[in-house]
């Protein structure tokens, strides 16, 4: 019910938005045409300027629409300070929806807190973040911390599984978070760890996994509340080289089956080069050859 709610809550939202353009957007062409419309022609509807104004509007409400129906993350003039220290400089970044992009650049270049940032994590000193049409900038921290568990699935080079629980009760985290019911938490578990080639590991605890079956078990948790976009900081980092191409193809998979957004921070520049995008920071901005 309640996710029910905030559905409906986006739409209106979405709605008033476009209202809300479309009368800015008429107000401003109405003062563009001001004097014709004082002295209209006389030669007939079709060359009034209140067409013009109309047509003008409708074009761009229509760039703006199909804009936000492709976009899934949207960053604009983000910046970060630590002390007086600036780690982000003005970033600006679009991925639209079902986009495998790879954020790469030296230690220090500011990938991780981008990434943080874009997530949820963290907050930016300026600039907004939009992800799936939800500006998340000026939410409060209980309504940020609810849409990250709705919206947002992690991976991280550590797995952070808690280890006194099993496998499946790692997956099942996000969900009971989420208030789900146990039936239906568990059957959804229970299908991710299938599907990713760990169904009979579900009772084993982290400590009697291999480290890339406790690599998939946070790839599991991260899908479990079926995020529009997961965020992953170096997931293969703790890898060796044959369970990093391992996970990286399965993370095009999941992307495949899922249409899931994927933004990945990785120094492997396998995985980087089998990116749809492949974005390089330095020094708190992207280098602009790579956008």
């Amino acid at each position: 019910m309640g996710t029910r709610m905030t559905q409906i809550g986006r739409m209106f939202a979405d709605f008033f938005g476009i209202f809300h353009e479309f009368w800015t957007e008429f107000q401003k062409k109405i003062r563009e045409y001001s004097p014709n419309l004082r002295h209209p022609r006389s030669n007939g509807i079709q060359n009034h300027p209140m067409q013009s104004i109309l047509r003008s509007i409708l074009k761009i409400l229509i760039q703006k629409i199909e804009r936000r129906v492709k976009t899934m993350i949207e960053a604009r003039q983000l910046e970060k300070f630590y002390g007086k220290s600036q780690v982000l400089k003005g970033v600006d970044l679009t991925i639209e929806k079902g986009e495998f992009v790879s954020i790469i650049g030296r230690s220090g270049a500011g990938k991780s807190t981008l990434l943080h940032i874009l997530g949820t994590l963290d907050v930016p000193d300026k600039g907004t973040v939009s992800i799936n049409g939800q500006q998340v900038s000026g939410l409060n921290t209980q309504a940020l911390a609810r849409f990250r568990n709705q919206n947002i699935g992690f991976v991280f080079q550590f797995h952070h599984l808690l280890p006194e629980f099993t496998a499946l009760e790692n997956v099942c985290m996000p969900a009971y978070i989420n208030k789900k019911s146990d039936s239906s938490v568990t059957k959804r578990a229970m299908e991710l760890l299938d599907y990713l080639g760990l169904a009979a590991r579900t009772t084993h605890k982290p400590g009697q996994l291999s480290g890339g079956e406790q690599q998939r078990v946070a790839v599991a948790r991260a899908l479990m509340n079926r995020p529009a976009v997961v965020f992953a900081d170096e997931p293969s980092g703790n890898l060796d080289s044959v369970l990093s191409k391992e996970l990286h193809e399965l993370l095009f998979q999941l992307r495949n089956d899922f249409q899931q957004t994927f933004v990945i921070v990785t120094h492997n520049l396998e995985l980087a080069a089998m990116s749809d995008r492949c974005l390089e920071m330095n020094d708190g901005l992207f280098v602009p050859k790579s956008l």
